[in-house]
């Protein structure tokens, strides 16, 4: 979607030729709604559950600026359309979903069961992660809980959300790509492009793994750029 004042960058590489993560975005007047998610497993059975979960909750997204209902409500139909007698496979699934003021730049965000966001502090030249508020992996539990937290973004600031595809991506030394990985590539590329540097970073995670991509991976990158508006 087209934010004025912001860039976004998101992409999806399955580990095989179907995907169980999916990432949306639903724009309602000036108001940008995020979500990432992650079905567990791989192949054909995740694939689906994701397109169905997908479709549940983009329609969640369009009814609430509530960020704690459109889950509880999400999670809710989940359960009904994969009772015990359908859902034979024990799927569910864990997500990030926020709400993205531009005008107040203030993102609103629960987590469930899902790796928490990541935020690249242009003014400190780091990341950080932010508050791991509590939340229920979705589609599993009738009795659903989740928090809502939110962080600010200023200029030039880069919100990441991701899968554990990325997070939990290793190398032949069984390293992770970690949070100071990641802060080194952003500090020598944080002035690319987002599309260039999302690429990139997703490049530089491929040479890391040495081609081995054991899971799907999922990222979004969602950049404050108003310092560059209006200037002649």
């Amino acid at each position: 979607p087209k934010i004025e004042g912001y860039d976004i960058f998101a992409i999806n590489l399955p580990a095989k030729k179907v995907s169980g993560d999916f990432y949306d975005f639903v724009k309602i007047k000036h108001l940008l709604h995020v979500a990432i998610a992650d079905v567990c497993g791989k192949g054909i059975p995740a694939a689906l559950y994701m397109m169905m979960s997908k479709v549940l909750l983009n329609l969640e997204m369009q009814k609430s600026l509530d960020v704690a209902s459109v889950l509880e409500n999400f999670n809710s139909k989940l359960l009904k359309l994969t009772n015990a007698e359908n859902n034979n496979l024990l799927m569910y699934l864990t997500a990030i979903y926020g709400i993205l003021d531009p005008k107040s730049d203030i993102f609103i965000y629960a987590r469930a069961g899902h790796p928490s966001p990541l935020l690249f502090k242009n003014q400190k030249n780091q990341v950080i992660e932010l508050p791991e508020v509590n939340g229920s992996i979705l589609g599993a539990f009738e009795n659903f809980e989740i928090e809502v937290s939110s962080s600010k973004l200023e200029t030039d600031d880069i919100l990441i959300l991701y899968t554990d595809g990325f997070s939990e991506a290793t190398n032949l030394k069984k390293e992770v790509f970690d949070l100071e990985r990641i802060n080194a590539f952003l500090l020598n590329n944080k002035n690319l492009p987002l599309a260039e540097l999302g690429k990139k970073l997703i490049s530089e995670l491929t040479i890391f793994t040495n081609n081995n991509q054991d899971d799907d991976i999922t990222l979004i990158l969602i950049k404050n750029i108003k310092k560059g508006l209006n200037v002649v």
